[in-house]
């Protein structure tokens, strides 16, 4: 006997919790778990091989929880995505405030240790004269964040990184032939013509 199901897999209810739950960002581990699934069965029935699953099951469902996931983490990529970039080019403010109280003398003058107003201190805060400042401050450009968000937004960023970038520049044995450098600087001539020049 087939152990009972969990869940309704075709109903809008079990996507509408599935969404919610990748809507956070939470990895296909944690959203299996807050479906009360196995991680091991969930990755099953998103890659559409589940074994309960008839095959004509496994291809729509896994398709609807793909989309599902896809769809939901979207929002969150691009939220996250932004705010790094802000912070590489330094466009992000923090805003803080901060309640300064000025100290005015007790009615006791400090003479009663057991004051409520000052704890025998001769001095209490007056909260009529309480100054509020508002600040906001730039956060400098951030090289770490420009760098990641560069590395997976640009294509040419990622080559020169990962060192796949094309040369341009003749190298001889000992380091860039500048005589060859500067021929094609100027005149604009591939490698064959300066040979042939040669």
């Amino acid at each position: 006997m087939a152990p009972p199901r969990k869940h309704d897999y075709d109903s809008d209810e079990f996507y509408t919790q599935l969404h919610k739950f990748a809507s956070v960002c939470a990895l296909d581990k944690d959203v299996a778990l807050l479906l009360d699934l196995a991680p091991d069965v969930f990755g099953s029935m998103k890659n559409g091989n589940y074994a309960q699953w008839t095959e004509q099951e496994n291809k729509e469902r896994s398709a609807r929880i793909q989309e599902t996931l896809s769809k939901a983490r979207v929002g969150s990529r691009m939220s996250v995505w932004s705010t790094m970039l802000r912070l590489g080019l330094g466009a992000q403010k923090v805003r803080s405030t901060s309640v300064r109280t000025n100290a005015v003398r007790c009615s006791c003058n400090g003479r009663k240790k057991d004051c409520v107003y000052c704890n025998g201190t001769g001095w209490t805060k007056s909260n009529d004269e309480a100054v509020i400042t508002e600040t906001e401050t730039d956060v400098p450009p951030s090289l770490q964040a420009i760098t990641l968000w560069l590395y997976h937004h640009d294509p040419d960023y990622r080559k020169c990184q990962k060192g796949e970038a094309e040369e341009d520049v003749s190298f001889a044995k000992q380091g860039i032939n500048i005589n060859k450098w500067i021929d094609k600087e100027i005149h604009g001539l591939s490698d064959s013509e300066e040979e042939h020049q040669d």
